[in-house]
């Protein structure tokens, strides 16, 4: 299984290019502050959201945090509290962010993302875990489920922080979720004073990894590993699996009310047009591209694919159809976010750029 394999894609590779472990002091990266770099544009950068309003942020390695106010001209580092990789970004509203990462680190914005705080970590959602489950577990000791996410909460708690958030997303300014590995899965309804584990109300057994959560109106889904696609049925308020015809890893999902499209290795990637009802998979014609690492809407009818060879694939048909963009300088993207009428703002090993795409 692809238990730490991806961790948003550029995370494992981080002893690739700062080398082996030294033997330098330890600094615990939960409590010690991102430094300050001249390269922060050039910097490995695992995640970008439009946040509005001409805003937009990523974040990268070593709790590195960049923020342009026009479009993408210019870029300024932001202070954050923690040295963690981070793997996702959200923004419910143009002032108020969120960003999450390595260890089970959740981080707080109300300035833009200009300065963050820290709200949650892998010590204290691994608590909110146990004390849920051993207090439902108390009140059902035969509930298989709960018992379950008991003995995970527990596993958990004895290798705390360890493990990472990858992604997260809002649907209004009170009401979020936290996904990460082993099947970890958090609720805000109180704009993030709060977080309550959801283990028990996910069809997610074997706990494998959530990848990716993404909210559209109403509806929020997941995608994971090994095929793991899940919708959240709102009159029970549990997670469900939907009919993906596809047994592999699912990292990205992006779109709307009538085109949502999940993707994942191998660019292997599925189009549904009632709401993950159905689905169908995307023909790229020649050429398919490796894994497909973000996935973007960037107008009422236009879907941006980002790839780890550095492809950007884009549809104007709502996904019925992909061309190639031409790119100025591929990388391997990580994560890719509208930028402007015809631009989007994409991130990955060698930093943030801009590409204009038709």
């Amino acid at each position: 299984m692809l238990r730490f394999t991806v961790l948003r894609f550029l995370l494992p590779a981080t002893l690739l290019f700062h080398g082996a472990p030294s033997l330098a002091k330890f600094e615990d990266p939960l409590i010690t502050p991102a430094r300050q770099t001249q390269r922060l544009t050039s910097s490995p950068m695992t995640a970008v959201v439009n946040a509005g309003g001409g805003r937009l942020v990523a974040a990268g390695w070593r709790g590195l945090i960049a923020v342009s106010e026009d479009a993408g001209k210019t870029w300024r580092q932001a202070a954050v509290p923690v040295r963690e990789d981070l793997t996702a970004l959200a923004f419910p509203t143009p002032t108020h962010g969120w960003a999450v990462g390595n260890d089970g680190v959740v981080l707080e914005s109300t300035d833009g993302g200009l300065t963050w705080v820290k709200r949650l970590d892998g010590n204290a959602a691994a608590r909110l875990m146990v004390n849920k489950y051993e207090k439902l577990s108390e009140q059902n000791p035969s509930d298989v489920k709960l018992k379950a996410a008991l003995k995970d909460a527990r596993d958990y708690l004895t290798q705390a922080p360890a493990r990472p958030f990858l992604d997260i997303a809002f649907q209004n300014e009170q009401v979020g979720y936290l996904v990460g590995t082993f099947g970890m899965i958090f609720r805000t309804s109180d704009g993030g004073k709060t977080w309550e584990p959801l283990i028990e109300k996910t069809d997610n057994p074997d706990g494998y990894n959530i990848y990716c959560v993404r909210i559209v109106g109403d509806d929020v889904f997941l995608v994971g590993e090994l095929g793991l696609a899940l919708r959240l049925d709102r009159g029970t308020g549990q997670f469900v699996k939907m009919s993906v015809p596809y047994d592999g890893s699912m990292f990205a999902l992006g779109g709307n009310a009538s085109s949502l499209v999940a993707a994942g290795l191998r660019g292997n990637a599925f189009l549904s047009s009632d709401d993950g009802t159905g689905w169908k998979k995307i023909e790229f014609g020649a050429g398919k591209p490796a894994t497909v690492a973000s996935v973007a809407m960037i107008g009422d009818r236009t879907i941006a694919l980002a790839t780890l060879s550095g492809d950007l694939l884009i549809s104007t048909d709502a996904g019925q159809s992909f061309h190639r963009a031409q790119i100025k300088a591929p990388m391997k993207y990580a994560g890719i976010a509208r930028a402007g009428a015809n631009d989007v703002v994409v991130v990955g090993l060698q930093g943030i750029r801009i590409e204009t795409i038709k």
